[in-house]
């Protein structure tokens, strides 16, 4: 049985219709790089558009990193805390993802505040919690205070600093 082949006017254009779709997937990249555009603003308009827009078939790990300071590193530990596969494209995520999303965007551009979002505890030897920080450090060196910081697109608690000061010390 002979394979059918396309004819080569039909490969041609969808290898042009392909360079172009890289080409405006790269124009946005750029975009976000020079901050010309919001990572934000993209994923939204990527959401509201035709599925073949460039901006929803970017992929959110490829958005992410075309934000300032976000790497390959930073790009796949947010994706793995957004519960967002790292193939997922723009335009192909859920609702609740999206919305996880948009919060982590917020976050990063500052947007958002959290005013009840820090948790500092101090003094833990007197509350009798230095016990706890036993198994890693002697009681030397367990913690005087520590801050805990919630993370609004994870929820989740996140040990953020360990303070070591003596006591009456204002941190």
């Amino acid at each position: 049985m002979s394979r059918l082949t396309p004819p080569e006017v039909d490969r041609v254009a969808a290898s042009r219709a392909a360079v172009a779709a890289r080409r405006a997937r790269a124009a946005i990249k750029n975009s976000v790089a020079s901050g010309e555009k919001r990572a934000l603003e993209v994923a939204e308009s990527g959401w509201a558009a035709e599925p073949s827009a460039p901006e929803a078939t970017l992929r959110v790990r490829e958005l992410l990193m075309s934000i300032p300071t976000v790497g390959a590193t930073r790009a796949d530990r947010a994706l793995d805390e957004l519960g967002i596969a790292h193939s997922k494209r723009v335009g192909g995520l859920g609702i609740r993802q999206r919305a996880r999303l948009r919060d982590y965007l917020l976050t990063r551009e500052g947007r958002v505040e959290t005013p009840h979002s820090r948790l500092v505890v101090h003094d833990l030897p007197q509350l009798g919690l230095a016990q706890h920080f036993s198994a890693h450090h002697t009681p030397a060196q367990a913690p005087h205070h520590i801050v805990v910081h919630h993370d609004p697109a994870t929820g989740r608690l996140r040990h953020e600093q360990a303070v070591h000061q003596g006591p009456h010390q204002p941190m």
